[in-house]
């Protein structure tokens, strides 16, 4: 009998090795593809179906070579396999739940590949066939092409020499211990005795355990990346493999980092900076607001806690780029550590606006956000950059006529500090010439001597968003100011006189493409603008209504070299959300003297009471109402004043309505998002009477194409912008983005007719392939299998 069993292995063995690689021997009951929400949610599956899923990211967004997945649906007595491109990749899979297997599949290809899952069992035979697209590690997936040149910087920070162009390292592992003073220090030996002052921690999940940090360090796509989890490295021992311990509760802060820089490096990190602690190394843009997130102690309550340097904007200005960069950090934590439960966004001015673009643009990638001193997008910020470079040169130029009562009422800002700031701080965002040190002088550009070199501006670091100008080979630039009446609410208050009104506007210009000031205003076009809109530039028309953001103000407009974070900036985004998505019950403002780290309680109670409902079901508008419906008090409106007095619930927290910004100045609505304006002929009836037929003659030759008309949709305007936008990873893709989606795979359910043939359940539609030339191969497989069985059978009988 052993012999026979033998001999039939054999010929087993030779029929799979006629079949060809990647062939599937049948085509199976028919397989279908179902829309899933942005945060995996899918609708219910029907009797005896099963339901194949990448969890770990889009099925389109997959990189490393490997993906998370999860078959769900099973019953009682099924048997499943689960094949990549015909090869058996069962064994990746285990128990994760009801009715639910999963793991992590490796050995995907960099382009298409395929997942069966099929499962036999009291329902019959079930298919399901989930199309998934790999890409490299490196990058890039959705922001197009890298940047070039690129300088790596891992030796800066300790990481030894990198080993490609990416800038890639070799992963490494180190620990530190906190001890009872609260600094993290390192632990040589970490399977040794922990220092004596090392500190315990209780956990969220109530587990008290050594206060001890595992730190991996990593480059995924070109950016230094340092995940941080509780660890027990001496109890796990040497020899046992490293898996999360009990310490981690399954949730992850992701700490975005400040400013705005134009890219062309890595940027440099430390340890210290997923540790929460400040430094006198690493970047600085990471460790200002450190202290007020508080990372220290969402470690210790057992959140993972990541650091990756193309998430801070101080070092690309970017955020498709940083929504890649997380997406792609996000997937490797799910496949090397496990499922998370949710993510919180962390981070303050620039890192608050990765929260608010991610957001809108790229829903799911986090959860909620604690959003600090923040801003509602880059593009509207960047406007509002430029316009006090070109104000401030006019106040400058007439000191006598530009007393500091009559600068605040042009400006709207609480003081023409904030201004000064600006100009002192990111003047060079226009400037091509201001790389970061880490760029070689010989690379940058320069009109005269090097003018094909290195761009160092906002619009040249995000050009795959905005294309090339086909005249200059430069970067288009979303700036405009055509039409712009500065200073417009301050004449019709009184504040400026005529005269005062039509020297500002006459004054005011513009910068030429290289950021040299100019007589001509801006002109931006109206295709750049409505790219701004269609691709979530300007927030407040995609998925922004869909994530919990506790926005964290502190009231900073009259504080010196800091004050750029005025205080309108979160009614922006209120604004915007209540005129073009219906509301914004996703947003809790926060504002006088917040302790920001608070707001760390108040997010876990929203996502966790959303997730008590099931996170809502699979279309956006059921996502909306559950996010609204699961708000907690503890994430209401709050002012809280100087010494800890505090008013919850306030309509307009601390009263800041009152301070405006530039355009809003200039007539503009509320909301700041109208980056190109409509035109309309000067009338004398929208300057409040304070201009006389002179004054009128001379404003239409300041604007001979006409003024802002604030009442009707600026140019480019759409009602919605799209999400998940990719850029690809080619120019010619980037030149035409592409929304993705996603979506799983379920094996068709009982009723459904497929290719003309009713499906029942119980019914198996397995299939000899339609090529005629090796029909007799799988035949011959499946008798020999079925012969197989029986013998099999009558041993075990025996």
């Amino acid at each position: 009998m052993g012999r026979r069993l033998g001999l039939l292995a054999a010929a087993l063995v030779m029929v799979a090795a006629a079949v060809p690689p990647g062939a599937v021997a049948g085509t199976g009951p028919p397989s279908v593809t179902v829309a899933a929400s942005w945060f995996g949610v899918t609708p219910p599956l029907g009797a005896g179906q099963i339901e194949l899923a990448v969890v770990s990211s889009l099925p389109s967004t997959v990189t490393g070579e490997d993906a998370r997945i999860e078959v769900r649906g099973l019953q009682p007595g099924d048997l499943l396999r689960v094949d990549r491109d015909g090869t058996d990749v069962t064994g990746a899979l285990a128990p994760v739940g009801p009715g639910v297997l999963g793991g992590v599949v490796s050995g995907l290809r960099v382009g298409k590949n395929h997942l069966t899952a099929t499962a036999t069992g009291p329902a019959g035979e079930r298919r399901a066939v989930l199309e998934v697209i790999d890409h490299p590690i490196t990058g890039p997936v959705i922001s197009g092409p890298h940047q070039t040149p690129f300088i790596c910087e891992t030796e800066k920070v300790g990481l030894g020499k990198p080993l490609d162009a990416d800038c890639s390292i070799r992963p490494r592992a180190d620990w530190y211990a906190r001890s009872v003073t609260g600094r993290f220090n390192p632990l040589p030996d970490p399977y040794a005795p922990y220092p004596p002052d090392t500190a315990t921690t209780t956990t969220s999940d109530g587990k008290t355990v050594p206060f001890v940090v595992r730190v991996e360090s990593s480059t995924i796509n070109r950016s230094i990346t340092r995940v941080a989890v509780l660890d027990d490295p001496r109890a796990r021992g040497p020899q046992a493999p490293y898996t999360p311990g009990a310490g981690w509760n399954r949730r992850l802060v992701y700490s975005f980092g400040e400013s705005c820089g134009p890219g062309h490096h890595q940027g440099t990190n430390l340890p210290d900076n997923a540790l929460g602690q400040v430094s006198s190394q690493g970047n600085p843009y990471d460790y200002a607001f450190a202290p007020f997130i508080d990372i220290p102690s969402e470690l210790g309550k057992g959140y993972m806690t990541v650091h990756s340097t193309l998430t801070i904007l101080g070092v690309e200005c970017n955020e498709v780029v940083s929504a890649e960069t997380l997406m792609m950090v996000k997937e490797h934590i799910i496949e090397a550590y496990g499922k998370l439960v949710h993510v919180i966004g962390a981070g303050a001015s620039g890192g608050a606006i990765q929260q608010y673009t991610a957001a809108n643009n790229y829903p799911g990638l986090i959860d909620g956000g604690n959003a600090i001193i923040s801003f509602p997008d880059m593009e509207t910020t960047f406007v509002t950059d430029a316009d006090c470079l070109l104000l401030s040169r006019v106040f400058k130029s007439d000191p006598l006529r530009w007393t500091e009562a009559k600068q605040d009422a042009v400006t709207g800002f609480r003081t023409s500090q904030i201004c000064s700031d600006w100009n002192f701080q990111y003047a060079t965002l226009v400037n091509p010439k201001a790389c970061d040190p880490a760029v070689p002088k010989d690379l940058v550009y320069d009109p005269k001597t090097n003018p094909h070199g290195v761009r160092c501006t906002v619009q040249d670091d995000q050009v795959n968003v905005w294309g090339r100008d086909p005249a200059t080979g430069f970067a288009r630039r979303p700036i405009d100011n055509t039409g712009v009446p500065y200073g417009l609410r301050a004449l019709k208050n009184g504040t400026i006189s005529a005269a005062d009104f039509l020297a500002l506007n006459t004054a005011v210009g513009g910068f030429d493409i290289d950021g040299n000031p100019v007589a001509q205003r801006m002109d931006m076009g109206a295709d750049v603008a409505r790219i701004a809109y269609e691709t979530g530039r300007v927030t407040g028309r995609g998925a922004l209504n869909q994530t919990p953001l506790i926005d964290n103000h502190p009231n900073l407009d009259l504080v010196p070299y800091v004050d750029v974070h005025d205080d309108v900036r979160p009614f922006m985004a209120r604004a915007r959300m209540d005129a073009h998505l219906g509301g914004h019950a996703s947003q809790a403002m926060w504002q006088g003297e917040p302790y920001p780290s608070e707001a760390f309680g108040p997010a876990e109670q929203w996502l966790g009471a959303i997730e008590a409902r099931g996170t809502g079901g699979p279309d956006d508008a059921s996502r909306v109402a559950t996010v609204a419906a699961a708000k907690p008090p503890s994430a209401a409106d709050r002012c809280t004043l100087p010494f800890g007095v505090g008013v919850s619930g306030t309509t307009e927290p601390c009263g800041s309505l009152a301070a405006t910004a530039p355009r809003i100045a200039a007539g503009g609505p509320p909301s700041e998002d109208v980056i190109k304006c409509s035109l309309q002929p000067v009338d004398a009836a929208d300057f409040g009477g304070k201009l006389s037929p002179a004054d009128l003659a001379a404003l239409r030759g300041i604007f001979p194409t006409g003024v802002c008309n604030w009442g009707v949709p600026g140019v480019g305007e759409v009602p919605r912008s799209q999400v998940w936008l990719s850029f690809g990873d080619t120019a010619a893709a980037a030149a035409k983005p592409v929304p993705l989606r996603n979506f799983v795979a379920r094996s068709a359910p009982a009723g459904a007719t497929v290719l003309g043939a009713s499906v029942s359940r119980g019914t198996s539609l397995s299939r000899l392939p339609a090529t005629g030339g090796r029909s007799w191969v799988a035949l011959f497989g499946l008798a020999l299998a079925g012969a197989a069985l029986v013998l099999r059978r009558r041993a075990r009988l025996r």
